[in-house]
């Protein structure tokens, strides 16, 4: 009832008496999808306090003399949730947060999960996100233009480096690669990224993460290049498809560029400015009708996408009819 009429303070007061974190979660989640941004907050805080509240009567179980503990074990579901690590469910919230762009609500519970995480240890690749998603929240919370305090500088580098020692794993190399871009270690994060796709070539963030480190440095053909041997090992992923298709209508002449952009408009992708391009391309091949319909299957899937109206109404001539 609190969370339905908007009292999120008493909500999460009422959901701290239970452990709901895993439903709390689901619709955090859901809302997030939904593009609900701040309804999504308010349920990953709730899904927290759950969290915290559980942990807290199962530390202070654990605490009471042993006859008290033998007998209050005997009363306790073997099913149940607050017997299991609180670490997992806390780094799907940080991780929300983060993904929502609330860095500073994600440190608390990743810090916390962090803590969780060292008494009841999850598993390998959990253990790693933990600490590169604290490390990326510790680097976002501090306010855009202001240079990292030392002391986080040096915590968010430790987290790195023993986050990675945890597994050498292309996922893990791939985490590191995007934290050091964060830190703007940009040296390190190519030498990471690359590691990650050496090891595992079917990575896309890893292509696309390295690719626009290449395209911010103006090797755009690097770029183009890397991303086709992404969609090499990964031909159907709409991401590199649409990385790539636009790198080469960058780089290439529009016949050249052609393949590449009708390739990444057959798939699932709705990236505005891949359909600008194929629109543009048509332009300069001069089939303007090709081009109107490139530019209106681009508005159907992003709608009312303000490059493709500009370039839609330019097309047409007062009379409405296409040159």
């Amino acid at each position: 009832m609190a969370s339905a009429t908007g009292h999120w303070q008493e909500a999460e007061e009422a959901y701290s008496r239970i452990d709901a974190s895993n439903l709390l979660i689901e619709r955090g989640e859901t809302a997030r999808q939904e593009g609900r941004t701040k309804l999504a907050r308010h349920w990953y805080l709730a899904a927290a306090a759950s969290v915290y509240a559980a942990a807290d009567r199962e530390a202070a179980r654990a605490a009471q003399p042993a006859r008290g503990r033998a007998f209050a074990g005997l009363l306790a579901d073997p099913l149940d949730p607050e017997a299991h690590s609180r670490a997992v469910p806390l780094l799907r919230i940080g991780r929300g947060l983060l993904a929502l762009g609330y860095p500073g609500d994600a440190v608390p519970v990743l810090e916390r999960a962090a803590f969780e995480m060292q008494a009841n240890p999850p598993g390998t690749r959990e253990r790693q996100s933990i600490a590169f998603s604290l490390a990326q929240a510790l680097i976002r919370a501090t306010p855009r233009g202001r240079p990292l305090p030392p002391d986080v500088s040096e915590r968010v580098r430790t987290l790195i480096e023993q986050a990675r020692e945890i597994d050498h794993t292309g996922a893990a190399h791939l985490q590191a690669g995007q934290t050091w871009e964060l830190l703007g270690e940009r040296s390190r994060a190519v030498s990471d990224l690359k590691t990650a796709l050496r090891l595992d070539p079917r990575l896309p963030e890893a292509y696309l993460s390295l690719g626009a480190i290449f395209e911010s440095d103006g090797l755009v053909s690097l770029a183009r290049d890397l991303y086709g041997t992404g969609v090499e090992h990964l031909p159907a992923d709409p991401a590199l498809l649409t990385a790539w298709a636009l790198a080469s209508h960058r780089t290439r002449s529009p016949a050249e560029a052609l393949p590449a952009l009708l390739a990444a408009a057959a798939s699932e992708s709705r990236e505005p400015y891949l359909f600008a391009a194929l629109g543009d391309c048509y332009l300069d091949l001069g089939q303007p009708d090709r081009a109107r319909a490139a530019y209106k299957e681009g508005l159907r899937r992003a709608p009312g996408a303000r490059p493709l109206m500009e370039r839609l109404t330019k097309l047409l001539r007062p009379a409405g009819q296409v040159p």
